[in-house]
C-alpha cells in the first residue's frame, strides 16, 4: 500500500472516529436529558396533582364534620357551598392527572383513586343530606362509619403518590446508567481510533524512513560516481 493511501486512510479513520464520538455524544445526551427531565415534566406535576387531591379531601372531610356539628341553617348553607367547592377541587385534581399518565399501572392507580373517591362521596352526600335535616345523631353516626371509606381514599392517593416517586427514582437511575454507558462507548471508540491511527502512523513513519534511507543511499552512490545505481 502506498504512503498516500495510508495517509488517506489515517485521515478517514480519524475523521470517522471524531464524527462517531460526536454523534454518539449528542444521542446519549438527548437520552440522559429525557430521562433526567422526566421528573420535571411528569413526576413533580403528578405528585403535586395528587397532593392537591389529598389536600382537597382533607378540606372536604373537615367541612362535612363542621356541617354536622353546626345547628344553624345559615351556617350549614355556607358550609354546603364550601363542601361542593372541595368536591369540585378534588375531582378537578384527578381530572388534571389524566394528562400525566405514564403507563398502564399509573392508569390503574388513577382508576383506583376514582373508585375509592366515588364510594366515599356516596356516604359523604348522605351525611350532608341527613345533617341538613338537623338529624344530628344520625349524621354523626354515618360520619363515623364513613371514616373507613375516607381513609381508603387517602390510602389510594398515598399509594399512587409513592408509585410516582418510584418512577422518578427509576428515571434518575436510567439517566445515570445512560451517562455511564455513553462514557464507556466514547472511551472505547476513542481507544480503538487511537490504536488504528497510531498503527497507521507508525507504518507511515517506518515507510517514510525506509524510503528516505534508500534515497540517501542512492544519492551517496551517485555522488561516489556509481551512475548505475537505481
Amino acid at each position: 500500500m502506498t504512503v498516500s493511501k495510508r495517509l488517506l486512510i489515517l485521515v478517514m479513520v480519524a475523521n470517522a472516529a471524531l464524527l462517531l464520538v460526536a454523534a454518539l455524544g449528542l444521542w446519549q445526551m438527548g437520552r440522559v436529558y429525557e430521562a433526567a427531565n422526566y421528573g420535571n415534566i411528569n413526576t413533580v406535576p403528578s405528585i403535586l396533582a395528587l397532593d392537591k387531591a389529598t389536600l382537597a379531601l382533607g378540606h372536604l372531610r373537615v367541612r362535612i364534620y363542621r356541617h354536622v356539628l353546626n345547628v344553624e341553617d345559615a351556617a350549614k348553607e355556607a358550609l354546603a357551598v364550601k363542601i361542593k367547592a372541595a368536591k369540585d377541587e378534588l375531582n378537578q385534581a384527578l381530572k388534571e392527572y389524566e394528562g400525566l399518565l405514564s403507563d398502564d399501572e399509573d392508569k390503574r392507580l388513577l382508576e383506583a383513586d376514582k373508585k375509592a373517591l366515588a364510594e366515599y362521596l356516596v356516604d359523604a352526600d348522605s351525611v350532608v343530606a341527613v345533617s341538613t335535616q338537623n338529624l344530628h345523631d344520625e349524621a354523626l353516626k354515618q360520619l363515623t362509619a364513613g371514616a373507613v371509606k375516607a381513609e381508603a381514599v387517602n390510602e389510594a392517593l398515598a399509594a399512587h403518590m409513592k408509585y410516582n416517586v418510584d418512577l422518578g427514582a427509576k428515571s434518575s437511575a436510567q439517566a445515570a446508567s445512560t451517562k455511564q454507558i455513553a462514557v464507556w462507548l466514547a472511551l472505547g471508540i476513542s481507544a480503538a481510533a487511537f490504536l488504528i491511527v497510531t498503527g497507521l502512523g507508525v507504518q507511515i513513519h517506518t515507510s517514510l524512513v525506509t524510503r528516505l534511507a534508500e534515497a540517501n543511499g542512492l544519492a551517496e552512490r551517485v555522488a561516489g560516481g556509481d551512475l548505475t545505481a537505481g
